[in-house]
C-alpha cells in the first residue's frame, strides 16, 4: 500500500495543491509534470538517504541509546526534511507566480480560513488531546507503556512550554507576507527564497517563540533517552521491528535499480 501510494505521490500532490490554488487545467498539467520530476528525483536520491538513516537508527536504538545518539537522530530527521523541502521549493514557486489575481485572492482565503480553523482548536483542551496523541504515537513505536513511563511522559510533555497559539500568529504574518509577495508578479527565485526563509530558517521568528521552540526541542531530547533507558525488551524489539518495517517500506519504494545497488551495498538486506 505504502508502495501504491508513493507512485500516485505527484497526483496527491496536486490535489493538495489544488485545494488550495483552484489551478486550471493548464495548470495542473504543469504542476503534475512538476512534481513527477520532483518525485523521481526523491526516489532515486532521497530513498536511498532514508534507508541509510533508518540503518543507522536502528543500530543505535538495539544496544540503547545515548544522548549523542539521539542528538543525532534528531538532526538527521532536520536534515533530510530540509533537503526535501528545499528541492521542492522551485516547483512551488512555479506554479505559485503562475497564478492570476482571482487564483490569489482564492488562496488568500484559504490560508486565512485554515487559520481560523486552527484558532478554533486552540481551546482550553487542546494541550490534553496534543498530551493523548503524542502517547498514541508514542505506543505505536514501543508497544504498551508502563504506568511508570505514562507518568514521567505525561509529566515532561506538559512541562513544555505552550508556544501553539505563537506559531500561529507567526504563520499569518508569514502567509499574509507571502500574498502580498505573490501580487508584487515577482519571479520564480523571489518566491523561492521566500518560501525558503519560512520554512526552513524561520525568518521573523519573534524572540520568545525561538526561545519557547529551543527550550522544548531540548526537553524532548532529553525525554527520549529517559524513555529509551526504560524500555523493556520487549519494548525494545517492538521498536526494532518498526524500524525494519519502515527500511523494507523504503526499500519497497525505490525504482529496481536503485535497490539492487542499495541492497548490494547493503551486503544483501531483503
Amino acid at each position: 500500500m505504502a508502495d501504491f501510494a508513493y507512485d500516485l505521490a505527484p497526483r496527491i500532490a496536486v490535489r493538495y495543491v489544488d485545494d488550495y490554488l483552484q489551478l486550471s487545467n493548464r495548470q495542473e498539467v504543469r504542476a503534475l509534470e512538476l512534481f513527477r520530476e520532483r518525485h523521481a528525483l526523491h526516489a532515486r536520491d532521497e530513498l536511498p538517504r532514508y534507508y541509510a538513516f533508518l540503518q543507522q537508527t536502528r543500530a543505535s536504538v538495539q544496544e540503547g541509546l545515548t544522548r549523542e545518539e539521539v542528538d543525532s537522530v534528531f538532526d538527521g530527521v532536520e536534515a533530510l526534511a530540509e533537503l526535501g523541502v528545499r528541492r521542492t521549493l522551485p516547483a512551488v514557486a512555479e506554479i505559485l507566480v503562475d497564478l492570476d489575481a482571482a487564483q490569489r485572492d482564492a488562496l488568500a482565503r484559504r490560508l486565512q480560513e485554515s487559520a481560523a480553523e486552527y484558532r478554533e482548536e486552540l481551546d482550553d483542551d487542546h494541550r490534553g488531546r496534543r498530551l493523548g496523541e503524542t502517547l498514541e504515537d508514542i505506543e505505536e513505536w514501543i508497544g504498551t507503556i508502563t504506568d511508570a513511563q505514562r507518568e514521567m511522559l505525561t509529566r515532561e510533555l506538559l512541562a513544555m512550554q505552550e508556544t501553539a497559539p505563537l506559531w500561529l500568529e507567526w504563520r499569518i504574518v508569514k502567509n499574509e507576507g507571502l500574498v502580498a509577495l505573490l501580487r508584487e508578479a515577482p519571479p520564480p527565485d523571489a518566491v523561492a527564497s521566500y518560501l525558503a526563509g519560512y520554512w526552513l530558517r524561520q525568518d521573523g521568528l519573534p524572540p520568545e517563540l525561538a526561545a519557547g521552540r529551543d527550550a522544548n526541542r531540548e526537553r524532548y531530547r532529553e525525554l527520549v533517552v529517559a524513555l529509551d533507558a526504560s524500555l523493556t525488551a520487549e519494548q525494545r524489539r517492538h521498536a526494532l521491528q518498526r524500524l525494519d518495517e519502515y527500511r523494507e517500506m523504503v526499500l519497497d519504494m525505490m525504482p529496481d535499480d536503485v535497490r539492487d545497488a542499495v541492497v548490494t551495498e547493503d551486503g544483501g538486506a531483503q
